[in-house]
């Protein structure tokens, strides 16, 4: 769904780009030039009866497992609830009053019913001039995107969250045709 633009291989270029300590910290201290990690190596070392992750590997779950999150959360809760996981959600049932659960979608507010959502962005975990959270595994650097912040509607909070993170590292034009033909809607910024 993602073209392996969402990659759970990402932590060490994570890292390397300066991702490194939590942000009520602050900022990262600017280090120079982010150093290029290699090319993401086959994560996975697969024998019979098992598999685990290759030495050198590392995985970031971030968003993928906010996603999914949400969408066990409302499975536990109940028949009428609503999850989220900092930006991406699950509605289950009709909501408070019965017309679905108000929830902000870029500059208006939209009522879902039985249904995820969720927003992938480079504002909000910054640091330095050009470094934030959100890597592009093509070239192991944080994103350049002509786009700063995608919000999806999706079947489930897990696809929200890899529609909306592609559809930002796409760009503006390759992005919305992505979402055109995947999502139930969206809005970018």
């Amino acid at each position: 769904m993602s073209f392996g633009l969402v990659h759970v291989g990402v932590l060490p270029a994570l890292l390397a780009a300066g991702y490194t300590r939590d942000f009520a910290a602050g900022q990262t201290p600017a280090t120079g030039e982010i150093a290029i990690p290699p090319p993401l190596p086959e994560m996975l070392e697969v024998a019979v009866g098992r598999a685990r992750l290759a030495p050198g590997t590392a995985i970031d779950l971030g968003g993928i497992a906010k996603g999914w999150l949400a969408d066990r959360a409302v499975e536990r809760i109940g028949p009428n609830s609503l999850a989220n996981f900092a930006g991406d959600l699950r509605a289950r049932g009709d909501g408070p009053d019965g017309d679905g659960w108000p929830v902000g979608f870029g500059p208006t507010t939209v009522l879902l019913k039985d249904i995820g959502a969720a927003t992938s962005g480079t504002r909000g975990r910054r640091w330095g001039e050009r470094s934030h959270h959100l890597i592009d595994p093509r070239t192991g650097l944080p994103a350049d995107s002509d786009l700063a912040e995608v919000s999806v509607i999706a079947p489930t909070g897990a696809d929200a969250e890899v529609l909306a993170k592609t559809a930002l590292l796409l760009g503006r034009e390759a992005g919305a045709r992505f979402l055109d033909e995947r999502s139930l809607g969206s809005y970018l910024v």
